[in-house]
Protein backbone atom coordinates (compact mmCIF):
# COMPACT_ATOMS: atom_id res chain seq x y z
CA UNK A 1 0.00 0.00 0.00
CA UNK A 2 1.45 3.32 -1.06
CA UNK A 3 0.79 6.55 0.82
CA UNK A 4 1.13 9.95 -0.76
CA UNK A 5 2.67 12.74 1.30
CA UNK A 6 1.95 16.34 0.42
CA UNK A 7 4.23 19.11 1.44
CA UNK A 8 2.72 22.49 2.18
CA UNK A 9 4.74 25.35 0.77
CA UNK A 10 4.84 28.44 2.92
CA UNK A 11 4.27 31.48 0.75
CA UNK A 12 5.37 34.92 1.89
CA UNK A 13 2.70 37.18 3.29
CA UNK A 14 2.69 40.44 1.41
CA UNK A 15 0.58 42.43 3.87
CA UNK A 16 3.24 42.83 6.54
CA UNK A 17 6.24 43.85 4.45
CA UNK A 18 7.65 47.29 3.82
CA UNK A 19 4.68 48.22 1.63
CA UNK A 20 2.42 48.24 4.68
CA UNK A 21 4.74 50.74 6.34
CA UNK A 22 5.56 52.82 3.29
CA UNK A 23 2.01 53.44 2.12
CA UNK A 24 2.74 52.50 -1.50
CA UNK A 25 0.87 49.98 -3.65
CA UNK A 26 1.67 46.40 -2.63
CA UNK A 27 2.68 44.32 -5.66
CA UNK A 28 1.14 41.07 -4.44
CA UNK A 29 1.85 39.40 -7.73
CA UNK A 30 5.44 40.68 -7.99
CA UNK A 31 8.38 38.35 -7.25
CA UNK A 32 10.43 38.79 -4.13
CA UNK A 33 13.50 39.66 -6.18
CA UNK A 34 14.24 41.15 -9.54
CA UNK A 35 12.98 44.28 -11.23
CA UNK A 36 9.49 45.57 -10.62
CA UNK A 37 7.28 45.51 -13.74
CA UNK A 38 6.97 48.87 -15.47
CA UNK A 39 3.19 48.80 -15.03
CA UNK A 40 3.63 48.60 -11.27
CA UNK A 41 6.01 51.57 -11.26
CA UNK A 42 3.63 53.64 -13.37
CA UNK A 43 0.74 52.84 -11.01
CA UNK A 44 2.89 53.87 -8.06
CA UNK A 45 3.86 57.13 -9.80
CA UNK A 46 0.20 57.85 -10.52
CA UNK A 47 -0.61 57.22 -6.84
CA UNK A 48 2.07 59.72 -5.81
CA UNK A 49 0.68 62.28 -8.26
CA UNK A 50 -2.83 61.87 -6.83
CA UNK A 51 -1.54 62.35 -3.31
CA UNK A 52 0.34 65.52 -4.25
CA UNK A 53 -2.46 67.09 -6.30
CA UNK A 54 -4.43 68.56 -3.33
CA UNK A 55 -1.27 70.25 -2.06
CA UNK A 56 -0.59 71.69 -5.52
CA UNK A 57 -4.08 73.18 -5.52
CA UNK A 58 -3.46 74.69 -2.08
CA UNK A 59 -0.21 76.26 -3.35
CA UNK A 60 -1.81 77.94 -6.39
CA UNK A 61 -2.59 81.28 -4.64
CA UNK A 62 0.98 81.51 -3.35
CA UNK A 63 2.35 80.75 -6.84
CA UNK A 64 0.10 83.45 -8.34
CA UNK A 65 1.52 85.93 -5.84
CA UNK A 66 5.07 85.05 -6.90
CA UNK A 67 4.06 85.30 -10.55
CA UNK A 68 2.73 88.81 -9.98
CA UNK A 69 6.05 89.82 -8.41
CA UNK A 70 7.94 88.24 -11.31
CA UNK A 71 5.85 90.28 -13.79
CA UNK A 72 6.90 93.50 -12.00
CA UNK A 73 10.60 92.58 -12.09
CA UNK A 74 13.02 94.35 -14.45
CA UNK A 75 14.12 90.94 -15.77
CA UNK A 76 11.04 88.70 -15.66
CA UNK A 77 12.76 85.79 -17.41
CA UNK A 78 15.51 85.60 -14.77
CA UNK A 79 13.02 85.96 -11.96
CA UNK A 80 10.81 83.25 -13.49
CA UNK A 81 13.79 80.87 -13.78
CA UNK A 82 13.89 80.73 -9.99
CA UNK A 83 10.69 78.68 -10.08
CA UNK A 84 12.80 75.56 -10.63
CA UNK A 85 16.31 76.77 -9.74
CA UNK A 86 15.24 77.87 -6.25
CA UNK A 87 12.15 75.60 -6.02
CA UNK A 88 10.89 77.24 -2.87
CA UNK A 89 8.17 79.87 -2.69
CA UNK A 90 9.33 81.91 0.30
CA UNK A 91 12.95 82.04 -0.86
CA UNK A 92 12.03 82.87 -4.45
CA UNK A 93 9.65 85.64 -3.39
CA UNK A 94 12.31 87.19 -1.13
CA UNK A 95 14.99 86.96 -3.84
CA UNK A 96 12.72 88.50 -6.47
CA UNK A 97 11.74 91.39 -4.19
CA UNK A 98 15.32 92.06 -3.06
CA UNK A 99 16.76 92.05 -6.57
CA UNK A 100 13.96 94.31 -7.75
CA UNK A 101 14.84 96.82 -5.02
CA UNK A 102 18.53 96.80 -5.98
CA UNK A 103 19.89 94.99 -2.92
CA UNK A 104 23.46 93.76 -2.95
CA UNK A 105 24.12 90.26 -4.25
CA UNK A 106 25.53 89.19 -0.88
CA UNK A 107 22.32 90.24 0.86
CA UNK A 108 20.16 88.46 -1.70
CA UNK A 109 22.12 85.20 -1.49
CA UNK A 110 22.33 85.29 2.30
CA UNK A 111 18.58 85.88 2.63
CA UNK A 112 17.73 83.02 0.27
CA UNK A 113 20.06 80.63 2.09
CA UNK A 114 18.69 81.68 5.47
CA UNK A 115 15.11 81.04 4.40
CA UNK A 116 16.08 77.68 2.90
CA UNK A 117 18.15 76.68 5.95
CA UNK A 118 15.20 74.69 7.28
CA UNK A 119 15.87 72.22 4.47
CA UNK A 120 18.95 71.09 6.40
CA UNK A 121 16.64 69.73 9.09
CA UNK A 122 14.48 68.08 6.41
CA UNK A 123 17.53 66.44 4.85
CA UNK A 124 18.79 65.13 8.18
CA UNK A 125 15.40 63.61 8.92
CA UNK A 126 15.30 61.86 5.53
CA UNK A 127 18.90 60.57 5.60
CA UNK A 128 18.08 57.30 7.44
CA UNK A 129 15.00 56.73 5.27
CA UNK A 130 16.94 57.15 2.03
CA UNK A 131 19.93 55.10 3.17
CA UNK A 132 20.63 52.42 0.59
CA UNK A 133 18.72 54.12 -2.21
CA UNK A 134 20.57 54.63 -5.54
CA UNK A 135 22.79 57.69 -5.71
CA UNK A 136 20.84 59.18 -8.62
CA UNK A 137 17.66 59.03 -6.59
CA UNK A 138 19.22 60.55 -3.48
CA UNK A 139 20.60 63.46 -5.52
CA UNK A 140 17.29 64.09 -7.26
CA UNK A 141 15.27 63.71 -4.07
CA UNK A 142 17.57 66.08 -2.18
CA UNK A 143 17.38 68.69 -4.94
CA UNK A 144 13.57 68.59 -4.86
CA UNK A 145 13.22 68.42 -1.07
CA UNK A 146 10.83 71.14 0.04
CA UNK A 147 7.92 71.32 2.49
CA UNK A 148 5.30 69.26 0.56
CA UNK A 149 7.75 66.69 -0.81
CA UNK A 150 9.26 66.22 2.65
CA UNK A 151 5.80 65.74 4.18
CA UNK A 152 4.92 63.07 1.62
CA UNK A 153 8.31 61.34 1.87
CA UNK A 154 7.74 60.85 5.58
CA UNK A 155 4.78 58.61 4.72
CA UNK A 156 6.30 56.94 1.64
CA UNK A 157 9.65 55.73 3.00
CA UNK A 158 9.98 53.53 6.07
CA UNK A 159 11.77 54.97 9.08
CA UNK A 160 13.92 51.89 9.67
CA UNK A 161 16.18 52.48 6.68
CA UNK A 162 17.85 49.26 5.57
CA UNK A 163 15.75 46.90 7.70
CA UNK A 164 13.71 44.35 5.75
CA UNK A 165 14.25 46.05 2.40
CA UNK A 166 12.94 44.46 -0.78
CA UNK A 167 13.85 45.48 -4.32
CA UNK A 168 10.23 45.69 -5.45
CA UNK A 169 9.12 47.87 -2.53
CA UNK A 170 12.12 50.19 -3.01
CA UNK A 171 11.28 50.68 -6.69
CA UNK A 172 7.63 51.41 -5.90
CA UNK A 173 8.53 53.90 -3.17
CA UNK A 174 10.87 55.72 -5.54
CA UNK A 175 8.22 55.79 -8.26
CA UNK A 176 5.64 57.13 -5.81
CA UNK A 177 7.95 59.91 -4.68
CA UNK A 178 9.02 60.86 -8.20
CA UNK A 179 5.39 61.01 -9.32
CA UNK A 180 4.65 63.41 -6.48
CA UNK A 181 7.72 65.55 -7.23
CA UNK A 182 6.89 65.78 -10.94
CA UNK A 183 3.29 66.79 -10.17
CA UNK A 184 4.44 69.50 -7.78
CA UNK A 185 7.08 70.85 -10.20
CA UNK A 186 4.69 71.03 -13.16
CA UNK A 187 1.84 72.53 -11.14
CA UNK A 188 4.10 75.02 -9.36
CA UNK A 189 5.74 76.35 -12.55
CA UNK A 190 2.40 76.47 -14.37
CA UNK A 191 0.77 78.49 -11.57
CA UNK A 192 3.68 80.96 -11.40
CA UNK A 193 3.52 81.34 -15.19
CA UNK A 194 -0.21 82.02 -14.93
CA UNK A 195 0.53 84.71 -12.34
CA UNK A 196 3.00 86.33 -14.73
CA UNK A 197 0.44 86.23 -17.54
CA UNK A 198 -2.36 87.65 -15.41
CA UNK A 199 -0.11 90.40 -14.16
CA UNK A 200 0.01 92.29 -10.86
CA UNK A 201 -2.86 94.58 -11.80
CA UNK A 202 -5.51 91.88 -11.92
CA UNK A 203 -4.19 90.24 -8.75
CA UNK A 204 -4.21 93.46 -6.72
CA UNK A 205 -6.62 93.32 -3.83
CA UNK A 206 -7.19 89.59 -4.22
CA UNK A 207 -6.03 88.92 -0.66
CA UNK A 208 -3.12 86.75 -1.82
CA UNK A 209 -0.98 87.95 1.08
CA UNK A 210 -2.63 85.10 2.99
CA UNK A 211 -1.35 82.55 0.47
CA UNK A 212 1.78 81.53 2.38
CA UNK A 213 -0.05 80.91 5.70
CA UNK A 214 -2.71 78.91 3.84
CA UNK A 215 -0.03 76.70 2.28
CA UNK A 216 1.41 76.09 5.72
CA UNK A 217 -2.01 75.14 7.06
CA UNK A 218 -2.44 72.66 4.20
CA UNK A 219 0.64 70.84 5.47
CA UNK A 220 0.06 71.21 9.20
CA UNK A 221 -3.62 70.35 9.60
CA UNK A 222 -3.42 66.68 8.44
CA UNK A 223 -0.50 66.04 10.82
CA UNK A 224 -1.92 67.95 13.77
CA UNK A 225 -4.26 65.01 14.42
CA UNK A 226 -1.41 63.10 16.09
CA UNK A 227 -0.04 64.13 19.53
CA UNK A 228 3.45 64.69 18.11
CA UNK A 229 2.11 66.73 15.21
CA UNK A 230 -0.05 68.86 17.49
CA UNK A 231 2.89 69.52 19.82
CA UNK A 232 5.15 70.46 16.91
CA UNK A 233 2.54 72.79 15.40
CA UNK A 234 1.80 74.49 18.72
CA UNK A 235 5.47 74.97 19.63
CA UNK A 236 6.31 76.25 16.15
CA UNK A 237 3.42 78.70 16.16
CA UNK A 238 4.44 80.13 19.55
CA UNK A 239 8.07 80.55 18.49
CA UNK A 240 7.13 82.05 15.12
CA UNK A 241 4.89 84.61 16.81
CA UNK A 242 7.47 85.50 19.44
CA UNK A 243 10.30 85.93 16.90
CA UNK A 244 8.35 87.66 14.12
CA UNK A 245 10.60 90.73 14.33
CA UNK A 246 13.80 88.83 13.51
CA UNK A 247 15.46 89.09 10.06
CA UNK A 248 13.82 87.26 7.18
CA UNK A 249 13.99 83.51 7.59
CA UNK A 250 15.26 83.51 11.17
CA UNK A 251 11.84 83.16 12.75
CA UNK A 252 10.91 80.34 10.39
CA UNK A 253 14.15 78.49 11.11
CA UNK A 254 13.69 78.75 14.88
CA UNK A 255 10.06 77.67 14.60
CA UNK A 256 11.04 74.60 12.58
CA UNK A 257 13.79 73.60 15.03
CA UNK A 258 11.66 74.08 18.15
CA UNK A 259 8.63 72.43 16.58
CA UNK A 260 10.67 69.41 15.49
CA UNK A 261 12.18 69.10 18.97
CA UNK A 262 8.75 69.25 20.59
CA UNK A 263 7.33 66.61 18.26
CA UNK A 264 10.35 64.38 18.83
CA UNK A 265 10.00 64.70 22.60
CA UNK A 266 6.35 63.62 22.44
CA UNK A 267 7.29 60.65 20.24
CA UNK A 268 9.99 59.58 22.69
CA UNK A 269 7.61 59.71 25.64
CA UNK A 270 5.09 57.64 23.70
CA UNK A 271 7.76 55.06 22.80
CA UNK A 272 8.87 54.82 26.43
CA UNK A 273 5.32 54.13 27.54
CA UNK A 274 4.99 51.38 24.94
CA UNK A 275 8.18 49.58 25.96
CA UNK A 276 7.52 46.02 27.22
CA UNK A 277 7.92 45.55 30.95
CA UNK A 278 11.27 44.32 32.20
CA UNK A 279 11.80 40.75 33.29
CA UNK A 280 11.66 41.78 36.91
CA UNK A 281 8.35 43.56 36.58
CA UNK A 282 6.98 40.67 34.54
CA UNK A 283 7.51 38.16 37.29
CA UNK A 284 4.30 36.74 38.65
CA UNK A 285 3.84 35.98 42.32
CA UNK A 286 4.58 32.36 42.91
CA UNK A 287 6.55 29.87 44.96
CA UNK A 288 9.66 32.07 44.95
CA UNK A 289 7.86 34.56 47.17
CA UNK A 290 6.76 31.96 49.73
CA UNK A 291 8.60 31.71 53.04
CA UNK A 292 11.72 29.55 52.97
CA UNK A 293 10.68 27.50 56.00
CA UNK A 294 7.54 25.46 56.27
CA UNK A 295 5.88 24.00 59.34
CA UNK A 296 5.66 20.21 59.25
CA UNK A 297 2.30 18.84 60.06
Amino acid sequence: MTTTRTTEVQRPHHGSGPQARRGVPDPAAAPLAGPTPASGRWRAAAAGARRMLPLVVAYVPFALTIGAEVARHDDPAAAWAGSLLIFGGSAQLAVVQLTASGSAVVVVVATGLLIHSRLLAYGLSMAPRWRGEPRWFRLLAAASLIDPTWAMAQDTFSADGDADRRPDSDALARATHLGAVATLAVGWVAAITAGVAVGPGLLAGAGLELAAPLCLLALVIPRAATPAGAAAAAAGAVVAGATAGLPAGSALLLAVVVGAAAGRAVDQRRDERREPPSDRSAETPGADRTPATEVDQ
